[in-house]
């Protein structure tokens, strides 16, 4: 089967399940939806290689596709994941949205930090 690794966010499960859909039913092909879901970026990309995390001291089934796998955090790993791996996995880019993410603090712990002369 054609096996895809899903992470924990939402936009990641919904696109994953549309993918195995369409790579079902409009292809033809077997796909399988991964059950464990991954939090983290690199043990999906590492996955490609059939590795179960990014040392990839253990080994595990190999996917064949991540989608909506945000590189920019993990961009120094992407890069040499690719030089290690290089026939393993190709960035197809965008999926035609954008999104961000960040860190937020309350106003109160900024204005407290501050107060104590703690940058953050």
């Amino acid at each position: 089967p054609i096996r895809l690794t899903v992470y924990t966010w939402r936009s990641s499960i919904v696109t994953s399940q549309i993918a195995q859909i369409l790579i079902s039913e409009v292809l033809g092909y077997h796909a399988l939806v991964v059950p464990d879901l991954l939090w983290d970026t690199t043990a999906g990309i590492s996955r490609l290689a059939g590795c179960e995390n990014s040392d990839c001291q253990v080994k595990t089934s190999r996917t064949d596709v991540v989608l909506d796998t945000w590189l920019s955090p993990v961009l120094p790993f992407w890069q040499d994941f690719q030089a290690q791996h290089p026939h393993v996995a190709e960035d197809l880019g965008s999926m035609g949205y954008h999104g961000g993410d960040g860190l937020y603090i309350k106003g109160s712990v900024l204005e407290s930090a501050a107060n104590a002369g703690l940058a953050l």
